[in-house]
């Protein structure tokens, strides 16, 4: 079982550093980073809300009781992460932001220590060290800051909401069925995102066209998928 989780999480995050070059490419199409997110938000959530539909119709079920958690997990575990994240790509190298993204287990041990006040081995701790040094090392700290500024903010803000992630993700309870919270999770991002991403001025005839990189084109329509 352990080994099947460790592959589980091995493939997702293979997946989110992937998602990042994708998104640079949709963002070539000529639609803005929000823009980008929606489609990616609201393609999801139809696609898993309409699987777990036919398949596990009882995992769409939202706890009484449960409404601001499923809002909550919406609006920062899923809208915040994705839009900052997107934000901070058109600013810094897509390497960059995932590191600052991935800094998230550092505020995760820190919630956990001094929130929590659950006491963690000194293994966490040495961890936390080596990513704030390795994050130090690439955004270059004795420069002076030498990454865009603005771009490193996004990035940090992305990197807490992933934190909050993962802390919702530990403590949803047994009541709550983890791909139905996913699903509720797109859709909720979605609907936030819709403003702000001005989705009804996606230009769609995007999606039939392709991008060039490094002399190959690739179809706009299968980087989004």
């Amino acid at each position: 079982m352990k080994g099947g989780a460790l592959a589980i999480a091995v493939v997702s995050a293979s997946c989110f550093g992937f998602s990042g070059s994708m998104a640079k490419l949709v963002g070539m199409s000529g639609l803005t980073p929000l823009q980008a997110v929606w489609v990616r938000m609201a393609g999801a959530a139809l696609v898993l809300i309409a699987v777990l539909a036919v398949f596990r119709p009882r995992s769409l079920r939202i706890p009484k009781g449960r409404g601001r958690f499923f809002a909550a997990y919406a609006l920062i575990a899923v809208a915040g992460v994705q839009a900052l994240f997107f934000l901070a790509i058109t600013r810094l190298p897509v390497g960059v932001v995932l590191l600052l993204e991935y800094a998230s287990p550092v505020l995760v041990v820190c919630w956990v220590r001094f929130v929590r006040r659950v006491r963690l081995p000194r293994s966490a701790y040495a961890g936390a060290v080596v990513v704030l040094a390795g994050l130090g090392v690439v955004v270059e700290v004795w420069r002076g800051m030498s990454l865009d500024g603005i771009g490193l903010l996004l990035g940090l803000i992305a990197s807490a909401c992933c934190a909050g992630y993962f802390l919702m993700s530990d403590g949803y309870g047994d009541d709550v069925d983890p791909l139905g919270l996913i699903a509720w999770g797109m859709a909720g991002a979605a609907l936030v995102l819709t403003p702000l991403s001005q989705a009804w001025n996606i230009p769609w005839e995007a999606f039939g066209t392709t991008v060039t990189v490094n002399g190959r084109d690739i179809p706009v329509l299968a980087a989004t998928l």
